[in-house]
């Protein structure tokens, strides 16, 4: 039997070859031992990635000093919530019952603390309203989770690294267009989805504006096992968590006008005004997507396929890529597809949209021919 890591003859396809081997080698690690340590096993990426330089540190005169471990974000801010707090009802004893007759330090002080108390709510409110209950259906299968994680553009992302690792298309570097080397089938699945939208265009453009129709039945099926929010679960989020910020920032408003009206300095509140408006804005308009339990189908899916994250298979890629975007890409044979979805310099993965700011709106034009199934 040939060995299984045998002297390259160099190139780029070697390279590959010995990538996919070394995953393949992981995966079979993972069979008979169980997790392969990461510090032994790095990922693909890392593993083939360039050495960094060395730098020598003589001890002896410099010190090594670890980055700090910050707390929670949460709980510093509700520490600095509640001095703050202690230390403006100190101060409101002494003062009119109406705040817009305080004097600008007072105020600027319970402004600040309405600010945090506002910003903090809306954090909570935004994260406990998309708690609409447990999943009603089995495990998302890779392709929902795509949609999950990023909406149509992960999902499109997703079934394009399918049928690149399964050969049913490649990338062509000359034209920068996606081709298809075999037929393509009539399923409502997402890859033959997709495969229909390259079909008529393999522009990565049209792709993507193509799929984001062609894959809104996927949306339904996510909304129906209470693992996506409909667009009125998704507003009620959006102006709830909203409204604590932009009541503050009505507040500071009523009293710039009150300012004005006394010729007093309102600048410093007419900031922290607008910054207030425009957070409230942010949560207003910046549509949520998963509820808490696709929250939690995601976690657990990057746990349950933590191993195929860091070294995919060729079989592997369209989960990988669900699950982390394009960047799965960059330690592969179709990198130059990452390069083009997230090209240097721009900010992380392309294809993802984290948090709850998802495709959930995802549009774009019709396709002729490519349409998904229910």
């Amino acid at each position: 039997r040939a060995l299984h890591h045998g002297p390259t003859q160099g190139g780029r396809e070697e390279s590959w070859r010995y990538r996919e081997q070394y995953a393949t080698t992981i995966a079979l690690y993972e069979d008979y031992f169980g997790a392969a340590p990461q510090d032994l096993w790095p990922g693909t990426r890392e593993r083939f990635a360039a050495r960094p330089a060395q730098i020598a540190i003589d001890r002896g005169r410099y010190w090594l000093i670890p980055r700090p471990r910050w707390p929670r974000a949460a709980a510093t801010c509700a520490a600095l919530l509640a001095l703050a707090t202690l230390t403006q009802v100190q101060s409101a004893l002494a003062l009119s019952s109406n705040p817009l007759d305080w004097t600008a330090g007072p105020f600027l002080q319970l402004f600040g603390v309405l600010m945090v108390s506002a910003l903090v709510g809306a954090w909570w409110l935004r994260r406990s309203l998309r708690d609409t209950g447990s999943a009603s259906a089995a495990r998302p299968e890779a392709f929902e989770l795509a949609y999950l994680a990023g909406g149509a553009v992960r999902c499109t992302d997703a079934a394009v690294a399918h049928l690149l690792g399964n050969g049913q298309a490649r990338w062509d570097q000359n034209s920068r267009e996606l081709k298809l080397d075999r037929p393509v089938s009539d399923s409502s699945e997402a890859p033959a989805v997709v495969a229909r939208c390259i079909a008529v265009d393999g522009s990565p453009a049209q792709v993507l504006k193509r799929s984001a129709v062609a894959l809104a039945p996927l949306e339904k099926r996510l909304q129906k096992a209470n693992l996506w929010l409909d667009d009125a679960a998704a507003w009620r989020v959006r102006l709830f968590s909203a409204l604590p910020l932009l009541l503050v920032a009505a507040f500071g408003v009523s009293k710039i006008v009150v300012g004005l009206s006394r010729s007093k300095p309102v600048a410093f509140l007419v900031i922290l005004t607008i910054i207030t408006g425009v957070i409230g804005l942010g949560f207003l308009l910046a549509r949520p997507t998963r509820t808490r339990a696709g929250d939690q189908a995601l976690a657990d899916a990057k746990q349950r396929h933590a191993r195929a994250l860091r070294a995919p298979q060729q079989k592997e890629l369209g989960l990988a890529v669900a699950l982390l975007g394009t960047a799965a890409l960059s330690g592969t044979a179709y990198a130059e597809y990452h390069q083009l979805r997230s090209p240097p310099g721009s900010s992380g993965d392309s294809s993802g949209c984290g948090g709850d700011s998802g495709g959930g709106d995802g549009g774009g034009g019709g396709c002729g021919g490519c349409g998904g199934g229910d």
